[in-house]
């Protein structure tokens, strides 16, 4: 995806390979929503016998009945939900018009004054389209999922602590470069702290991903 946005013009997408642009899109929102579902099982998992099957299954429906019934008004996942609100109530819109809906307008010569002009949806403009550029709109649903997932990771560790006295409080996580740090050498200090998860990625990965984090 970050090639093909590469590849644009100001004032065209005619180098841009259009159908290999959406099925990277397409793609990813099917990840995004797979992701938010899988984070939604764990969410009612960590909630309270009593709770958890009363709960809805899908993300939309249950970040709604979490944020009207049972978060505290406290609770950095309730802040941030209610924050982000109409971003994810949109989001399964933005899905179903890249996924089912949309059609192309195949004029190779097609000038870019908005994104619209490429991505086309027949169910009518896609929320996503009145963003500055596509790179914007993926680098604002990375941050989104990425504080999504700090929320919601201290609130299933903070319930957990409560139903299971023999668990630790949440281990801290590092995304690394592969083969850019060398995590089995000996120090007298830890480099990190006990318990720590590492990730590693590759180095044009990480690249990709700070590519769209850094879009303004």
């Amino acid at each position: 995806m970050r090639t093909h946005l590469e590849t644009y013009r100001h004032d065209s997408w005619v180098e841009v390979p259009f159908y290999e642009l959406f099925l990277d899109t397409q793609s990813l929102f099917l990840f995004i929503q797979q992701y938010l579902e899988d984070l939604a099982l764990i969410l009612r998992m960590s909630l309270p016998h009593s709770e958890r099957h009363q709960m809805p299954a899908a993300f939309r429906k249950l970040s709604r009945r979490l944020r009207e019934r049972i978060l505290e008004s406290d609770e950095p996942l309730k802040i941030f939900l209610d924050q982000e609100a109409p971003w994810f109530e949109e989001i399964s819109d933005v899905r179903d018009d890249i996924c089912h809906r949309t059609a192309y307008d195949k004029a190779r010569n097609a000038t870019f004054p908005r994104l619209s002009d490429v991505l086309r949806a027949g169910g009518g403009i896609a929320p996503f389209l009145s963003a500055s550029d596509l790179r914007c709109y993926i680098g604002g649903l990375f941050r989104r999922i990425l504080a999504l997932s700090c929320v919601a990771e201290t609130f299933v560790y903070k319930h957990i602590v409560k139903q299971y006295a023999a668990q630790t409080e949440v281990p801290p996580a590092l995304v690394v470069a592969e083969g850019e740090n060398d995590l089995a050498v000996t120090t007298k200090e830890p480099l990190f702290p006990p318990g720590t998860m590492i990730m590693t990625l590759s180095r044009v990965s990480l690249d990709n991903l700070e590519f769209f984090l850094k879009a303004e």
